[in-house]
């Protein structure tokens, strides 16, 4: 074999062996490289898996309102849902204040009721044991035993424990009717026994006639009632009128009940 034959050998392709391709002329401008791809488009802004604002994981790639925090995906603010519609928080809102307690700290606290509770079961006891014609109903110019006058003290202790007990139940009614809480308890019934000992001192009134003296007691007590009432837990007159129209049918209901047991337990 000759050295021509032996090159030609060693220079055939490999019929499974691409073709290089050929180099470009000389002075040939370069071909444009291919534009990259593009990154692939995220699907929208519901395609979050976790709230961006509180971290929480989100219902599904459809959500676009975070159930936790009440976030909004497209509007980017805190929504909040009142009476079934969606209303967006301004931001810096504040939130509305809860209503003021109706036995709130102020007005004398404890010392005024205090001073007005035992200022005026202290006069009455008095009345009761001086036997003030006013406090008991006798005849004129019959004698007050003693027994009377210690059976109506013992009837105005009951009267007014029984009085602030129903201004108790009527002031929990009354901060139910107006969306608000009754606040420090004992705070509130020191001042209902202030109110009903203090308008107690208006049986005091002595007329010859018992019914006028039982009217002129009765609308006397019922606007000091409400005066108090106004002064001392801070109420308005119509909310100071309705604290005593509770209060009274809560006395009335009370001494029905009882007349009730009495009746029942009575031997026939």
């Amino acid at each position: 074999m000759s050295d021509e034959s032996k090159d030609n050998k060693h220079y055939e392709l490999d019929p499974h062996e691409e073709p290089e391709a050929a180099a470009p002329p000389p002075g040939t401008p370069a071909e444009p490289a291919p534009p990259a791809k593009p990154p692939p488009e995220p699907h929208s802004i519901k395609a979050l898996d976790i709230c961006p604002n509180c971290g929480s994981p989100l219902g599904g790639i459809d959500s676009v309102v975070c159930l936790r925090c009440g976030f909004d995906l497209k509007s980017l603010k805190v929504i909040k849902t009142e009476t079934g519609e969606a209303a967006v928080a301004e931001p810096g809102a504040e939130e509305p204040e809860p209503a003021e307690p109706l036995s709130a700290s102020g007005n004398g606290d404890l010392w005024l009721p205090g001073a007005m509770a035992i200022g005026g079961l202290g006069l009455l006891t008095v009345g009761f044991l001086w036997g003030s014609r006013g406090l008991i109903s006798v005849e004129t110019g019959e004698t007050i035993t003693l027994g009377a006058r210690l059976e109506g003290l013992v009837r105005m202790l009951v009267r007014t424990a029984v009085m602030t007990l129903a201004g108790l139940g009527g002031l929990h009614f009354l901060a139910h009717i107006l969306e608000t809480r009754v606040g420090d308890l004992k705070l509130a019934a020191a001042r209902m026994l202030g109110i009903v000992a203090a308008i107690g001192l208006l049986t005091f009134f002595n007329v010859n006639a018992e019914p006028l003296e039982w009217t002129i007691e009765a609308v006397t007590q019922a606007a000091a009632f409400v005066g108090l009432a106004m002064v001392i837990y801070r109420l308005s007159a119509r909310d100071a009128a309705t604290l005593l129209g509770i209060t009274v049918l809560a006395v009335i209901s009370l001494l029905l009940v009882s007349a009730l047991v009495i009746w029942a337990a009575r031997p026939s």
